[in-house]
């Protein structure tokens, strides 16, 4: 069974699309751990110009996607900013020179 060209073309924006969700899947999952976020450095995304134009049945898929990365974009921002301030509150904490062990009677 021969391929034509429009159905490649579609297969090719698919293989792209997938890739995307899933990156955008390990950001949503990112948001989770705040040691990432502080590390997390936002990559700029480029659309594809090598994929050729984007087939007519594909555009409200992309239009979602383009939806969840402004989400994603803004949800990481915030979280980013809220665990640097955090972090930011700890180191502020004075401590003393020396630490010591303290030690707590919880049973008498």
């Amino acid at each position: 069974m021969s391929v034509s060209a429009d159905q490649l073309q579609i297969r090719i924006w698919e293989e792209y699309l997938d890739e995307l969700e899933a990156r955008y899947a390990r950001m949503a999952a990112e948001l989770l751990f705040d040691d990432l976020l502080l590390e997390y450095e936002p990559e700029i995304w480029i659309p594809p110009t090598h994929l050729g134009q984007l087939p007519v049945q594909l555009a409200a898929r992309v239009r979602e996607l383009l939806v969840q990365q402004g989400d994603l974009a803004a949800a990481h921002e915030r979280r980013r900013n809220a665990v640097a301030r955090q972090w930011r509150a700890v180191a502020s904490v004075p401590r003393p020179e020396e630490c010591s062990a303290v030690y707590l009677d919880a049973t008498s």
